[in-house]
């Protein structure tokens, strides 16, 4: 069955129990209704394509752009920074790092409603959150969970 319209990203895991890990590490997708190729770390051996902790920030912006921007969205964050989605309103971020970071998130085709900080999880810290139209920036506490909505 063609997966027209839908992005898929496959692990090494899944690769590797396909039996299909030793072809280049591409991932096909279809954005736009045009299909398109992203690949990552040109001329890496497979088993680096997959190390995101170590992937630099502008390559793992590439690939959270094939994954966001279908669903309206782009996000620009360090590395072992997480975003999850709910509903069309609401949207959560994770910092893993020990350290504070600044993430952009820019809403262009979700919900426009005006998103605050709903919850933050992490002791004794805050979150602080700017708008500029649909771009949100978000400073974030080492350790922190944030819901905006």
């Amino acid at each position: 069955r063609k997966a027209e319209g839908k992005v898929s990203v496959l692990t090494r895991g899944f690769c590797e129990q396909l039996g299909c890990f030793d072809e280049p590490c591409v991932i096909d997708i279809a954005k736009y209704g045009q299909e398109e190729t992203l690949q990552l770390n040109e001329g890496a051996t497979p088993a680096d394509n997959w190390n995101i902790i170590k992937m630099p920030e502008e390559e793992l912006n590439a690939v959270r752009d094939t994954l966001t921007k279908p669903l309206g969205l782009t996000f620009r964050a360090p590395v072992k920074v997480a975003l999850n989605l709910y509903d069309d309103d609401m949207e959560i971020i994770q910092n893993f790092n020990d350290e504070a970071v600044e993430v952009t998130l820019d809403l262009f085709g979700r919900n426009p409603k005006a998103r605050q900080i709903l919850l933050t999880l992490s002791e004794d810290q805050k979150a602080e959150l700017t708008r500029c139209g649909s771009v949100y920036t978000v400073k974030i506490p080492a350790r922190t969970y944030v819901v905006l909505g």
